[in-house]
């Protein structure tokens, strides 16, 4: 037999309640995250108009990409071109997670382009 000291109390065992129901919703929440509906990656991009610049020939064009979807996205390729142009210059972001966002400084050589347009071409699911 154990001594009197040794027996749980009231609290020891409220605490192990408590314990154990986080516990149980952590790994609810898991599962449900896990297993439950996601939606598909969502991708814009838009070039900040305010902060381009010009140096020797090459316009360094800011572009804001974000992914607005819940999964992940991986080689993105964003295609840049000044307004006039048809076709432009190719730049590529490794990796986008759900909700996440990143500025990339395309170079296009352009010493007269005062405006620039930047289309998603394409992305790989990881």
């Amino acid at each position: 037999m154990s001594p009197d000291g040794d027996a749980p109390t009231p609290l020891s065992y409220a605490a192990a309640a408590v314990s154990g129901l986080l516990i149980a919703c952590l790994m609810g929440y898991l599962a449900y995250d896990a297993f439950g509906p996601s939606s598909p990656p969502r991708i814009t991009a838009v070039v900040v108009t305010g902060e381009i610049r010009r140096d020797d020939g090459q316009s360094y064009v800011p572009i804001e990409v974000a992914n607005e979807g819940e999964d992940a996205a991986a080689g993105i390729v964003l295609e840049v071109a000044p307004e006039a142009a048809d076709a432009g210059h190719q730049t590529i972001v490794d990796y986008l997670a759900g909700g996440e966002s990143r500025r990339v400084v395309a170079l296009v050589r352009s010493d007269r382009a005062d405006s620039f347009r930047v289309r998603v071409v394409s992305y790989q699911e990881p």
